[in-house]
Parts: C-alpha cells; structure tokens; sequence
C-alpha cells in the first residue's frame, strides 16, 4: 500500500511547462528481491500539450524489519509420575505444542522453537520456565515465556489384592494381611496397621474387628483402607472325667484347666447331695452318704471373644474308703517247711500293707525257749521258695546244740503289730498260737 501510495504519487515529482499544463505518467519496472529486501525503479514522464516529455527515474525499497507476532500461550501443570520430571508425558506435550503459543508474519512464515530452562525441585514440586520463539524469514525473532509445574498430589495405591470383609468364628480368625502400594513419586512409602476389637462386654452374638492399613508417600500424602472382620462368639466346650474317693481329699479343679482367668470362677451344674465348693477346691468329704457324677462348669472369655468352657465330671466313690485294719485281716503260718518248694518256704504274716503295720515276732520251742526274734519283721508271704534271711525258716540261732536249724515240733510264736496308720496309730493285741515245722 506504501508503495502504490509513492507511485500513483509519482512519488512526489511535479512538471511546469512554458506553454500550458502538463500531463504526469510512470513506468514501472521490474522488482529485484535480495532476500528481504525488494527494490523498484519507477520512471515518472511529465508530457505538455505538445508532447514534449521529460522523465525522471526514484526507487522504491520494501524491507522487512516487523518481527512475527505471537499469540495464545499457556502455563501447564501435571501430576508427577517418576523421578525425572523431564521425562513426564505431560509435559512433553505441553512443550513440544509450544505451549499452544501461535505466530504470524506479515511478510511470510514462521518457524517456532523452545529453549528449557532448569528445572527447580522445591520438595514435591518441579517447576521450569521454557522460553517459546517465533523466527520469519528474515530472522526476525519473538519470544514468550511459559511455565510448567509438575506436583505430587496423588497418595500411594494398593497394588496387591485388597481384603474383602469377611465373617469368621472367633476361633478362626486369619492373620491381617501384607499389604503393599505404591506411589507415582515417592520411593519410599511408609505402611502402618492397627487393628481395633469392636466388640460390648456381654455381648455373645458376634462383634467387629476393624483393620486399619495407612499409607504415607515422602510428599505427606496418604490412603487408608479398611477390613471389617465380623466375628461370631461361639462357645467351646472341654469335657474331663474323673474319679475321688470320699476320703481322698480335696480336689483342685484349676488343674483340668489350661488357661486360668481372673474373672471367671467354678460353678456346681449337677449331682446328689450339694457338694463343698470353695473357689477352685472341690472338697468331697461330705458326700459319704453318696456315690455319682458331680460336674463343674469353668467359663473364661478368650482374647477372641470365644466362649471357653470346660465341664469336669468327678465321679464320686464312697466304697473306697479305708476302715481301720482288725485282727480278721492278719493270716499267720500255721506251718513251715522250708524245702525250697514254694509252699510254706517261711513264717509268713499276711497282711494289707495298707495297714501300715510293724511286726516284732518272737518263736519259742516246747520248753519255752527263745530260738527267733526279730523287731521288724516282713509282712506277706513268701510263695517264690528262695529262702528269705530276714524270715524265720527254721533257725534255732544256737539254742538247742550246736545245729542251726531248729528239729521237727511244734513252736509257738508271739506276733505283735504295731503302729498301724491304718488303725489311727494304734496297735493290735499281741497274736499267740503253735506252728509246726517240718525240715525233713
């Protein structure tokens, strides 16, 4: 426009003539284009009424000296994913678009081009400042500066299965599971569990336990998921049997337990007779006039809320008690023959060695002479024919001639038991009668 401005201008020349008017004209001729510059010489003609001319040549020049012209342009910002933010996707995009920066040229086209500054990693943000150009033809440049910021905002993920709720006996609770994430940034994320029984005292249908697992990314960021556990309270039960005697003594119930609780205690469910319970201590010593089964029923809660009982049955024996040993129950050798033949080998006292007798016995012959003495004598019988030194079998001890061995008579012994546990610690009267013994 400039130049056709100059030339229908005829670029400023004016023409007199002596004679009249004259008439202005050009000619243009051919443009030279060196690069960016491009140059015209027009020829300007003055012609009078007579046509008499006169001519004159200006050159115009075009130049390009206006750089292109950006427009648009925006910051950009995206989620951290890895270690090395100029490798982030987002950004890539965002810079290889030239930040949606655009450029025009009023003499041709232009070519756009970036240059990234450094990134500034200020803890879990990365921010850089890339500089946008737009360069013509002509080298003319325009330059922009955008910024992206790549920021961590996203908390760790689960990346093993998560647990379902499920519901289970209070017996068989699982182990909590190992849980792993994972984070878009972070190297290192920090996983915390706590597991909380939601559970009432009394109440024995069933309650909740919550596991809880956090996870923490080097940004602060977190995420927390949850399991709900509903348990039943079921109820276990041990069963022991075993037996006492009336006169046995008391019973320590605590010993058919394995796990003993503070706040739970026995109970008597059933069985004749009300027996003496005291804490733990079953005392059946009142029970004489009765024989049968007495149960008792321990109940403690588990760490898991499971009902724990044990039910011991005692059956109760009042035949077995022991009454004081008499002279019924001590059978003396009414003969000895000492011959190896496992009969009658020695004098015996048979008696219960329950009875906790002690035995001083003392054998005379005919003429009352004393041939055997012994203040502690063994009781019971000697039915294995291998001679008993401690018995008499016999021996005469050097009373009748210089023979050891007493000759075939009749004896007669004197037995005193004494001593007896069994009888409150008070003996016998002393036993008497004859034994005959025969050596040959």
């Amino acid at each position: 426009a400039d130049y056709i401005a100059w030339r229908d201008g005829f670029a400023g020349v004016t023409s007199t003539d002596i004679c009249g008017a004259a008439t202005m004209s050009f000619t243009e001729g051919t443009w030279d284009s060196q690069g960016c510059t491009d140059t015209i010489i027009v020829t300007f003609t003055a012609t009078d009424e007579c046509g008499l001319t006169s001519s004159q040549n200006q050159t115009f020049v075009i130049s390009d000296t206006t750089p292109p012209a950006l427009a648009g342009g925006a910051d950009g910002a995206a989620e951290c994913t890895g270690d090395d933010p100029a490798l982030n996707a987002d950004y890539i995009a965002w810079r290889d678009g030239f930040a949606g920066v655009t450029s025009t040229d009023i003499c041709g086209a232009a070519t756009m081009s970036f240059t990234e500054g450094t990134w500034d990693s200020q803890g879990c943000t990365d921010t850089i400042t890339v500089t946008f150009t737009a360069t013509d033809e002509c080298g003319l440049t325009s330059s922009q500066d955008q910024t992206f910021v790549i920021s961590d905002t996203t908390a760790p993920e689960l990346i093993t299965e998560f647990p379902a709720p499920i519901s289970v006996s209070c017996d068989n609770i699982p182990d909590a599971a190992e849980l792993t994430f994972a984070d878009n940034c972070s190297t290192n994320v920090t996983v915390t569990f706590t597991e909380e029984f939601m559970y009432t005292t009394n109440d024995t249908e069933e309650y909740e336990i919550k596991r809880t697992w956090r996870a923490v990314d080097d940004c602060g960021l977190e995420r927390e998921v949850e399991q709900i556990i509903t348990v039943t309270v079921d109820e276990f039960i041990t069963q022991v049997s075993d037996e006492a005697c009336v006169d046995d003594g008391t019973v320590d119930l605590n010993q058919y337990v394995s796990d003993l609780d503070d706040d739970a205690s026995w109970t008597f469910v059933s069985g004749v007779g009300t027996p003496i319970l005291t804490d733990n201590i079953f005392d059946p010593s009142n029970l004489l006039d009765f024989n049968g089964d007495y149960v008792f029923s321990y109940t403690y809660t588990s760490p898991t809320e499971c009902l724990e009982t044990t039910e011991v049955t005692i059956n109760v024996n009042n035949e077995c008690v022991v009454f004081p040993c008499t002279s019924n129950d001590i059978v003396i050798s009414k003969a000895v023959t000492p011959n190896g033949d496992s009969y009658n080998q020695s004098f015996d006292i048979d008696a219960d060695p329950n009875c906790g007798f002690l035995a001083e016995v003392k054998i005379f012959n005919r003429w009352g002479a004393l041939i055997f003495e012994s203040n502690s004598y063994p009781l019971g019988v000697n039915a294995t024919g291998t001679p008993d030194p401690l018995k008499w079998e016999g021996q005469a001890n050097g009373s009748i001639g210089n023979s050891d061995t007493a000759p075939n008579g009749t004896y007669y012994y004197i037995v005193t038991l004494k001593n007896s546990t069994g009888n409150g610690g008070v003996g016998l009267p002393p036993f008497t009668g004859p034994v005959y013994l025969g050596t040959k």
